[in-house]
């Protein structure tokens, strides 16, 4: 009779372990997922016909609050227009240069019957997309388990080491197909805690642009204009050497290498990109962890993140 009670507390140990080990299991998933889900949130998106549309709805009085001349206000209630024609004369090209400016087949069906319709012009629309670059780090997903997982933030890399806090800002962008407007596109980081461009890592300080060529692509690789502890940039024409050479710029790495003496446990970062649609020549300025795109006319999107050591 006594049998039934020692039966019973080993049925109780078994469920305790089974259920346990599924809590554990859950927990585990439910970490990993939400350290990917935060990371996934930082991305920067750019689509040239909603600024375009955006600008044609504007006053005369918005439009010189932006900074538009009396010339370029007076052409914007038919931007649209002008988008839509330029549309057309795209599909009077043939279907190899219409993919090497990063038509999809698709689009190209679209471009050969053309009629200039809304669904039309947003699905021929040029898109901007700028995210991290994605590195592997270590996660403590659970109390006993460690496991590498793919992040997506604006600092690929933060720590401090022989007496400086180093940090790397790494972003890529890249346009879905070349934008019918524009000449000059920019592309800024910003930054907080002091930090300056680490000197000795000159080889992770560049800007590297992929331009598409009729006969393939090739890779400019640029330096950084910097405002020291504060922030920088780089202003790049979409057309390759200029307008000079055949070659549209595609896609791009952008890398800043950081350093600050002492220990410095945490930093503002600000990363951007602006994309002009008259002819303009875009900068950015910097203040405070922030940056700031001029002129007004800039198409421009940023994003602010703070990370911690």
């Amino acid at each position: 009779m006594r049998r039934k009670p020692i039966l019973i507390l080993a049925i109780s140990l078994i469920m305790s372990l089974v259920c346990t080990q599924f809590a554990f299991a859950t927990q585990q998933s439910q970490d990993l997922n939400q350290t990917t889900e935060v990371k996934k949130l930082e991305k920067i998106v750019l689509n040239e016909y909603d600024y375009i549309k955006d600008l044609s709805k504007k006053t005369p009085a918005e439009l010189k609050d932006l900074g538009f001349d009396d010339k370029e206000i007076t052409k914007m209630p038919n931007i649209v227009n002008e988008y839509r024609d330029k549309l057309k004369e795209q599909g009077k090209q043939n279907d190899q240069s219409l993919k090497l400016k990063g038509y999809t087949d698709s689009q190209i069906e679209t471009l050969r019957s053309f009629t200039g319709s809304e669904e039309q012009l947003k699905s021929l629309s040029a898109t901007l997309t700028m995210t991290p670059v994605l590195t592997k780090q270590s996660v403590q997903s659970s109390k006993f388990i460690v496991q590498s997982v793919s992040v997506g933030q604006w600092i690929s890399s933060y720590q401090y080491l022989n007496g400086y806090t180093k940090a790397t800002i790494s972003a890529n962008w890249a346009w879905s197909s070349c934008p019918i407007f524009g000449l000059w596109d920019v592309v800024g980081f910003a930054w907080s805690g002091g930090f300056v461009q680490d000197s000795s890592s000159s080889t992770y300080n560049y800007h590297k642009i992929k331009y598409i060529t009729s006969l393939g692509y090739t890779y400019v690789t640029r330096g950084w204009s910097c405002a020291a502890g504060q922030g920088c940039s780089d202003t790049f024409c979409m057309a390759l050497n200029g307008g000079l050479s055949d070659g549209w710029a595609q896609s791009g790495t952008a890398q800043a290498s950081l350093t600050v003496y002492g220990y410095q446990p945490i930093i503002g970062v600000t990363v951007g990109y602006g994309h002009s649609t008259i002819n303009v020549y875009p900068s950015v300025g910097f203040s405070s962890g922030d940056l700031s795109f001029s002129p007004a006319t800039v198409q421009a999107a940023e994003q602010y993140s703070v990370y911690y050591l």
